[in-house]
């Protein structure tokens, strides 16, 4: 077993390391706060997006539609969500901590480090799933973080302005259009294009996400970021993979489900706290402590799931 988490050590660290670089990139000033946003933005409107597409238009169709799969992964975002609508607001004083909480039971970042980590495990098929993850996760994220936000006192969205944000979304738009590809073929020349921006997407999102990411003292807020952190780094990895274990799901399955589950707190959710008016430096710690122990959290995880497997 020491072995495995050894070897998922050697998976996550580098990662880890581009982000470190990012970190000082910052911190050094080589690239302004301004610069960093900036190449956050491209990450989400054209690398991301480009990577998703091109995963999906060049996967294995036959796993875009897995009905087990897809139920596991609509129970395991909605089922929080409703917990976090019923306990939060008992268990937390402060309204604007409370959105902030419960956005962060729902919302991982699974599309930056998730998909690097699954594309260093299997290569291009360890995104065979992928697709189906994105169908059914993007559109729920960005529901449920408007209405979590709202239920804090925030700027009420309108039905429009919620539809908008959805379909807006570049992800979304990327997910979709690959699907298109099931009937509509691209041109070879676009799809190189498209390649190479997909290729460069994991690294420019980790490198932006380490810029991004600013070090702030814990505060009155150490008990909400430990439960966060061992909720989502500890808890729901193991009821994903009891659950995968209980219904024989296959490694890649498996792993899959732990690393989407086991994601730390997604960056955007810093943005959407910030336009909400909700606490945007306990959104900040969140990201930061649930990103930093992911490091140990997935090479863990990643060595137990390859372990049961490699014993069954």
């Amino acid at each position: 077993m020491l072995e495995q988490i050894a070897f998922g050590f050697q998976l996550v660290v580098p990662l880890f390391l581009v982000m470190l670089v990012g970190g000082l990139f910052r911190q050094r000033k080589i690239v302004s706060d301004t610069g960093f946003r900036d190449l956050n933005y491209m990450v989400f409107h054209l690398f991301l997006p480009s990577n998703v597409f091109y995963s999906i238009a060049t996967a294995d169709r036959s796993h875009l539609f897995e009905p087990v799969f897809g139920i596991l992964i609509l129970a395991g975002l909605l089922i929080p969500f409703f917990l976090g609508l019923y306990l939060v607001p008992k268990l937390i004083s402060t309204p604007a901590k409370r959105g902030v909480v419960v956005q962060s039971l729902v919302r991982g970042n699974f599309v930056i480090v998730g998909l690097s980590l699954l594309q260093r495990l299997y290569g291009d098929s360890g995104l065979e799933l992928v697709g189906i993850i994105l169908l059914i996760s993007m559109p729920i994220y960005n529901i449920t973080s408007i209405y979590a936000l709202e239920g804090i006192g925030a700027k009420r969205a309108s039905n429009w302005t919620l539809v908008k944000t959805i379909v807006q979304n570049p992800i979304i738009v990327a997910t979709f259009l690959g699907m298109l590809t099931f009937f509509i073929p691209v041109p070879d020349i676009l799809m190189s294009a498209i390649r190479m921006f997909a290729a460069a997407s994991s690294t420019i999102a980790i490198f932006a996400l380490g810029g991004l990411l600013e070090l702030k003292t814990m505060g009155s807020n150490r008990k909400i970021l430990n439960a966060i952190t061992l909720i989502r780094l500890v808890l729901y990895p193991i009821i994903a993979i009891a659950l995968a274990y209980l219904l024989q799901l296959p490694e890649k399955a498996t792993m899959t489900l732990m690393i989407f589950f086991g994601s730390p707190v997604a960056i955007i959710t810093y943005a959407m706290v910030q336009k909400s008016g909700g606490d945007e430096d306990l959104a900040g710690q969140i990201i930061l402590y649930t990103t930093a122990f992911s490091l140990f959290s997935y090479a863990f995880w990643i060595g137990i799931v390859r372990y049961l497997f490699q014993i069954m």
